[in-house]
Formats: C-alpha cells, sequence, structure tokens
C-alpha cells in the first residue's frame, strides 16, 4: 500500500538522521553559567517533576529484573536493525531501483507496533501490561546519590532542563537532597497528584526539611498544578519553578488526537535540535533534505493506524488536551460506558485545576508558596498552527497570554485586554494581561521548549527564582526583566536597551529623549561576529555606529549612543519600531540580518525597572 511506503520511507530517513546527529550530542559544549558565588542560596530539598515520556517504563521479570521498554534503548533498536538486516536491505535497494517500500515496510513496522504495544492501555486507562511500571520510584531511590550509588543515574528522567540542573543544584546543596519524582506519565494527573504529595512527604522525612523547593516542566506542571487544587493547604512547598508548563494543555496534543489531517511543521525542528543537542550548528540545511510531503503523509496515516490504537485511553494524553476540544474529540473517539473512567478522571482535571488556575495559585501563595511561570515565545509549533509557541506548547496554554498569531503584530492601535500595568511584549506579539498569574509570569523570546540550560539567563532565572527568596515579581528585577530574550548561544547576538536590559526603550516624557544606550552582545560561545549596520524603521531612532563594522569576540558586547534627531525632540508619545542588525559569522560568513521588535515607551508607563 502507498501509505505502508511513505510511512517507512520516512521511518528509514529518521533512523539515518538520527545517526548523523548523533555524534553531534557527544562534542556538545555545556553552557557557561554567570558566576553566581555570592547568591545567597537557600538550602531547602530541591524535587523535580519531569515531562511526557521522561519517566522509564520497564517491564518487570519474573526475576524481579527491570527491562526498559520505553523510551527504547539503542542497544534495543540496533538489536532489532541488525537481526533483520536483509530484509533492510532489501528494501532499501526496492525503494532505490524500483520505487517500492513494500519491502521495507514488512521490515521495520514491528518495530513501531512492538513499541506501542508495551505502553498500550486498556479501556478504562490502567495499563494493558500490568508489569510495566516506572524502572525505579520512591524517595528514597530517587535522590541524585541515590541514583549515582545505584549506578541508575543514566535513568534520571530528562525532558530537558532537569539533568544539568539536578547537578548544578547537588553542587550547592548536595546529592541527598536533590531528588526526581518519578511516575507513570500516562496515568491520571489527579492519580499522580495523590503519589506525588505521599512523595513529599517521604522528601521531608529523609531530608529532616520543612519545606521543599519544586521545579516542573512541562506535563510535570500539571501534577503540581493538581496537588496544589487540592492540598495547598499543606504548606510543605516554598518555591516552585513552572518551566514552559503545560498548564491548559496544548495543540500538539490535540492535533495527534484530532479528526484533521496533520502535518509535521520542519522548520522548527532545526533550532529544537540544535537547542536539544547544544551545538550551534545550524541544523536547516540537513532538514531540508527531507521528503516532506511523504513524511507528513506518512505521520498522519502512522498516528491513525499506529499509535492511536494503543494509547488512545491513556488519561494523561486525554488531560494535556486543551479543554476547548475536550468534549468534540471525546465523544468522538472514547465510548461513555466502556472509558468511563478515563473521561472522568480527565474531567476532575479539566474542570477542577485547570478552570481554576489562578485561584489555585493565589490559595498556594496564601500558604507560603512563591510562584514563577516561565514561558517560551516566538516558535512555530512543530505540529503546525498559526500559534505563538515554544515549538511545543501553545504560549496562550503554558501562560494564560493573549497572542497576535505568529508572524504578527497587534496593531499600534491595540489596548491590551485587562487594565493595569503594561503588559504588551515590546515586539507587539503578546498582552500578557490576560495571563493566569501576570505578576509571576516572565516571556523568554525564542527559549525551545525545555531548553533552559542552554540559555544561561534562563539558567539563571531558574537558580534565582527556585533556590532563593527570588525576585518579588515580575516587574522588580532589571536582571530578569518580564520580557526577555534568549542567550542560547545558536542565537548568536542579543539586543537591548541599558535601560530596562530588555527590547522596551524608556523615554524621559518632560525631554522626550531616550535613556541609555543601545547594547548589542555576541552570545556565540564559538563564533566571532561583525556587525555591518544597525538602523531601525522610526525615523527618530539612530545608532552611533562609525564608519566601520563592530567586531564581537564570543561574549562580548559594545555599547551605541542613541543619536538625538536635530532640531527636536526624540519622542513625546509611545511609538513602536523593529531594528534590524546586519552581520556576518566570521570574515567569511553569510551576511544575515536578525530583526528585534522593540517599544518606546514613557519611563512612568514602564512596570519594570529603569536604570539610567
Amino acid at each position: 500500500m502507498k501509505r505502508n511506503k511513505v510511512l517507512l520511507k520516512a521511518t528509514a530517513f529518521l533512523i539515518a538522521l538520527t545517526m548523523l546527529i548523533t555524534p553531534l550530542s557527544v562534542s556538545a559544549v555545556e553552557p557557561s553559567q554567570t558566576d553566581k558565588a555570592d547568591m545567597q542560596y537557600d538550602m531547602l530539598p530541591v524535587i523535580y517533576v519531569s515531562g511526557f515520556g521522561a519517566t522509564t517504563l520497564a517491564a518487570e521479570q519474573a526475576d524481579g529484573t527491570m527491562e526498559p521498554v520505553f523510551p527504547p534503548s539503542i542497544d534495543s533498536i540496533l538489536d532489532y536493525l541488525l537481526d533483520n538486516i536483509g530484509g533492510i536491505l532489501w528494501g532499501i535497494v526496492s525503494v532505490l531501483l524500483f520505487d517500492n517500500t513494500d519491502p521495507l515496510a514488512a521490515s521495520l513496522s514491528p518495530l513501531v507496533l512492538d513499541l506501542v504495544d508495551s505502553i498500550s492501555l486498556n479501556p478504562d486507562g490502567t495499563s494493558k501490561h500490568e508489569n510495566v511500571v516506572p524502572i525505579i520510584e520512591g524517595a528514597e531511590n530517587t535522590s541524585l546519590k541515590a541514583f549515582t550509588d545505584s549506578g541508575m543515574l543514566s535513568y534520571v528522567p530528562y525532558t530537558g532542563s532537569e539533568f544539568l540542573d539536578m547537578e548544578c543544584v547537588g553542587d550547592i546543596i548536595g546529592d541527598d537532597k536533590v531528588f526526581n519524582f518519578t511516575y507513570d506519565w500516562r496515568r491520571p494527573h489527579v492519580d499522580v497528584a495523590e503519589d506525588f504529595r505521599e512523595y513529599v512527604e517521604d522528601v521531608l522525612e529523609l531530608t529532616n526539611a520543612e519545606k521543599v523547593n519544586v521545579y516542573s516542566i512541562s506535563q510535570g506542571s500539571l501534577i503540581v498544578g493538581a496537588y496544589l487544587y487540592k492540598y495547598a493547604e499543606d504548606g510543605y512547598l516554598n518555591n516552585i519553578f513552572f518551566d514552559t508548563p503545560a498548564l491548559e494543555g496544548t495543540d500538539l496534543v490535540s492535533r495527534v488526537f484530532g479528526i484533521e489531517d496533520i502535518t509535521l511543521n520542519i522548520k522548527p525542528l532545526a533550532p529544537l535540535l540544535s537547542q536539544i543537542l547544544h551545538t550551534e550548528l545550524d541544523l536547516s540545511g540537513i532538514l531540508s533534505i527531507l521528503p516532506v510531503d511523504f513524511i507528513n503523509f506518512a505521520f498522519d496515516w502512522g498516528r491513525r493506524e499506529l499509535i492511536l490504537p494503543g494509547v488512545l485511553c491513556g488519561t494523561a494524553f486525554w488531560d494535556m488536551l486543551p479543554t476547548n476540544r475536550l468534549t468534540e474529540l471525546q465523544e468522538y473517539w472514547l465510548d461513555p460506558t466502556e472509558n468511563a473512567q478515563v473521561i472522568a478522571k480527565t474531567n476532575e482535571l479539566h474542570y477542577g485545576f485547570m478552570a481554576n488556575i489562578r485561584e489555585t495559585f493565589d490559595k498556594a501563595e496564601a500558604n507560603g508558596v512563591r510562584i514563577t511561570i516561565k514561558s517560551g515565545s516566538g516558535i512555530e509549533m512543530i505540529i503546525g498552527n498559526e500559534d505563538n509557541s515554544d515549538g511545543i506548547v501553545n504560549l496562550k496554554y503554558s501562560s494564560g497570554a493573549t497572542c497576535a498569531p505568529l508572524g504578527q503584530k497587534f496593531a499600534d492601535n491595540y489596548v491590551q485586554a485587562k487594565s493595569g500595568v503594561y503588559s504588551i511584549s515590546p515586539d507587539r506579539t503578546i498582552d500578557l494581561s490576560t495571563a493566569y498569574y501576570p505578576e509571576r509570569t516572565w516571556v523568554i523570546v525564542n527559549n525551545v521548549h525545555g531548553q533552559a540550560e542552554w540559555d544561561t539567563r534562563s539558567f539563571d532565572f531558574i537558580m534565582t527564582q527556585l533556590m532563593t527568596k527570588g525576585v518579588e515579581d515580575a516587574y522588580s528585577s532589571y536582571e530578569f526583566p518580564q520580557f526577555m530574550e534568549s542567550m542560547a548561544p545558536n542565537d548568536k547576538l542579543l539586543f537591548s536597551f541599558t535601560s530596562t536590559n530588555s527590547s522596551f526603550l524608556a523615554y524621559n516624557n518632560e525631554t522626550g529623549l531616550f535613556m541609555g544606550d543601545a547594547k548589542i552582545t555576541n552570545i556565540s560561545k564559538e563564533d566571532t561576529l561583525y556587525i555591518k549596520n544597525i538602523s531601525s524603521d522610526y525615523h527618530n531612532l539612530r545608532f552611533a555606529t562609525g564608519e566601520k563594522s563592530i567586531k564581537l569576540a564570543p561574549g562580548e558586547s559594545t555599547q551605541l549612543d542613541l543619536v538625538v534627531a536635530p532640531g527636536g525632540k526624540n519622542i513625546s508619545e509611545m511609538s513602536f519600531a523593529t531594528v534590524s542588525i546586519e552581520y556576518k559569522t566570521g570574515l567569511l560568513g553569510k551576511a544575515k540580518t536578525a530583526d528585534f521588535g522593540i517599544t518606546m515607551i514613557d519611563a512612568n508607563e514602564y512596570a519594570g525597572v529603569i536604570k539610567q
């Protein structure tokens, strides 16, 4: 069948792509963090709550040993490929010479089917295989020290930031006080929240502490949210950091579970892979050879025919569905009687915590919790739509923000949805006035989902908010303004204004003059940049660059005076512009342009901190 041909052609390519990029992860350079030697960290235990698929699921054998089943080990994949090498080679020859992918399909399809079967679920949401459970559980077994002592460090749940963060935190408070809550990510979040409560109590007993700090990422944030909804009065939690959270789900899940055809969005895969692999290599060239039409058709067919039948009753997947599509898709896929338990548990989360996020967080803070929400923006969803996102979770669902369609801006006469402090991003794409908790929400442009450790400022922000008293709110820090640009090295350069440390340019309303300078920083760890020109499309905003290009070594920055327009004030009312920076990577590099949306704002209206 054509569908089998397309699916397996895509599978063969992705295997080849994996083999191609694997060496990059070996040579990746870990990011260097800002020196925080003078920071006063508290010494409370830290619990990490990882995201989807992070906890390794394993099948308990008759002799008590655990055999990992998801994610599959590289060894198990290689064993399968070697055992079936004859059929696979014949399949490749058939594709190349006869455009016939049936032999390749016959060779590779069992690999996908076996993988899905290992995590399949019954109609009531329970595991099809009762012996498939998290490979390791319990507070006594899941501290960083316990992972290390037991030789299980390779099974530390890893979705993005956790592994490096755990080690850095352990260096400060001790490996015996850093924990990673392992859980079966297929189960209802309201049930896992009960396990999390017991886990927190066990950590407190093991460490003789009165409170813990919690870092949650992506799906893990739903567990912490469900816990807070029911048990905020426990008073066990101190600081909670929600990193790129799926607080109201993600359209990634609604598209996979959707009725309509779906397509993969190849464009955001390049920065996503670059950040995951910690490389500054631009992978867009590699990805450009993808047979996009084949892959999209194969992916859509594969999710219907191979994936959904096994995981359709996974309550956690329904939990991550945005509520606005819940009823529609429940009625389409689920039987009210056979799947009653799945529907009930899902509704408990959606119409409990997810419908009362603000109230839940208010209750938590009233009981001594300090909440921080960090969302990523400016990236297309990998399953395409027009939403602003971090590549995986829509910004509107991670923060509650109102967003312009990706690639567009609010009109100049746009007024934020709710009154209060000025809450529109400097690039005019985000309105945080509608956020669940705007005063405790920060947005980082181009911050890929869960990759904070590759962005030095994001990492410092996490450490500050997770392990200290943190900043009072999203408007009280010069170092961490509410709207920030990513400092991931593959983004190459950072533009900001010294008055606000962001893309807001403050001006004195009495004099009409701009405050501070412009600042360009080379955030690459490898490349020297040559700035050829910097300009804006606002007539009174100019930069004193001189006639020569500006050379910036990795980590270097330069400040540029803002040129006063002859014969008058720079500005008299709020205005918006785009700053364009022309640069080259190395003398022989190809010329590129980076654009930054800015807002020129009266210093009295700016909600953040201003420095002269």
